[in-house]
């Protein structure tokens, strides 16, 4: 099979992805691609987006929402169904979300500790602190439901096996 790569993928960043796919026996081709990472050269109603860990989940549904969400109704418009794959070495399910531990989120609270002590008064942060893990679940559940985004969870290691089996899964369901 051939999988098609986006070439907004960074190359390096995911080479690790790449060299599991030719292991498993597909071909990697690189095109640009309207949304995702990932899908079956050809057929571009199933895509996968990959994302290294939560902390790049937080930034694209918290930080950058509105540009993940454009994203995500371009697809639905599209008639592409998205799947989300996070690569966490942690987190296995949408469900263990709310038990994340945003490390943005637990240094807020150590400084503005520190600052209230006299100490760490340089240090620069944002007047309220990063969101909780409950909200950032919450959130990706909305956009679940609003645009039909599946959230997907494996270790690095596996993920070139996942994505071939989410994609072949599609595909022999046609």
């Amino acid at each position: 099979m051939i999988i098609q790569e986006d070439t907004r993928q960074k190359p390096n960043k995911n080479a690790d992805i790449r060299k599991q796919l030719e292991a498993l026996g597909h071909t990697v081709r690189r095109f640009g691609m309207l949304c995702g990472d990932y899908q079956v050269f050809g057929k571009g109603d199933v895509v996968i987006d990959t994302k290294q860990d939560m902390q790049e989940v937080y930034s694209n549904v918290i930080t950058d929402h509105e540009r993940f969400a454009n994203e995500a109704r371009l697809a639905r418009e599209a008639g592409i169904r998205l799947i989300i794959l996070v690569t966490d070495p942690d987190i296995t399910s949408i469900d263990e979300v709310r038990s994340w531990k945003n490390p943005r989120r637990e240094r807020w609270f150590m400084v503005k500790a520190m600052q209230r002590k006299g100490k760490m008064l340089t240090a620069k942060q944002g007047k309220a602190p990063p969101c909780a893990s409950d909200r950032l679940q919450k959130a990706m559940v909305t956009m679940t439901l609003r645009y039909g985004i599946t959230w997907l969870f494996c270790k690095r290691e596996n993920v070139g096996e996942e994505i071939i089996r989410l994609l072949t899964e599609e595909y022999s369901n046609d």
